[in-house]
């Protein structure tokens, strides 16, 4: 596997755990909302 940029690569992981949050909260207020 290729070797990224250190800034690429936690740009891509900040926006992957974003989007998890995101997801994750919109299932709990689908559960207890």
């Amino acid at each position: 596997m290729e070797a990224e940029t250190p800034s690429l690569r936690f740009r891509i992981g900040a926006i992957f755990f974003m989007i998890l949050s995101l997801f994750l909260g919109y299932l709990a207020s689908t559960f207890w909302g």
